[in-house]
């Protein structure tokens, strides 16, 4: 059994509100995410507070869980562990909730990657994507705690210290997926270069 899992638990100062709300050609920014992963094992939505779940359960479709991220002030570590603790397959998806533009693809590529290594991270135009990514549950949990007992929360530790299998573009672009496919919505211009890759076709879904 595999599991996936979207982090939607960090805030959105730029925004002012809920990122993951913010519509891409009319649907919700976290919606595309959950086309991507729905088909790979359980699908976890790791949030930040229990308010959040009443807003997420009525744009969620598929079968899904709620993981609350208990440890705070700590960036992605702490949602990554949060989640990881509760899943319950041996290799697990992760995504944001602002990479829109990932696909289900792109994740059959990492996990098939990911098999006898602890970990499958594409690697574009030379910097890894450690958040879109296939881990191995339990070294991944091991990392994150060692890691956090001693406050270090860089996410290039997970890359630097587990088994990891790097994904190339080479190998993505045989089924088209290119770097626009990890393009993250931190900005109005974010958002509106994601639009316009959609109208111009570069992105298949």
């Amino acid at each position: 059994m595999n599991s996936s899992i979207i982090l939607a638990g960090g805030e959105s100062s730029r925004f002012g509100k809920n990122k993951s709300l913010l519509e891409l050609d009319n649907k919700p920014l976290i919606t595309w995410v959950i086309s991507a992963l729905a088909n790979f094992g359980e699908l976890i939505i790791s949030i930040s507070s229990e308010d959040d779940i009443s807003i997420y359960d009525n744009l969620i479709g598929h079968p899904h869980k709620f993981i609350i991220d208990i440890i705070h002030k700590q960036g992605p570590f702490g949602g990554l562990l949060s989640a990881a603790t509760a899943s319950e397959g041996e290799y697990i998806a992760f995504a944001p909730c602002d990479a829109p533009l990932v696909t289900e693809e792109l994740y059959e590529i990492l996990f098939e990657a990911a098999k006898g290594a602890e970990g499958a991270v594409p690697k574009i135009n030379g910097y890894w994507e450690p958040l879109v990514a296939v881990y191995k549950k339990d070294p991944l949990i091991t990392l994150l705690e060692t890691n956090l007992k001693l406050n270090k929360i860089r996410l290039g530790l997970i890359c630097e210290t587990l088994d990891i299998r790097e994904v190339r573009s080479d190998e993505l672009a045989v089924q088209n997926i290119g770097p626009e496919h990890f393009l993250n919505i931190n900005t109005p211009e974010d958002l509106e270069k994601a639009e316009n890759i959609i109208k111009n076709r570069i992105y298949k879904r």
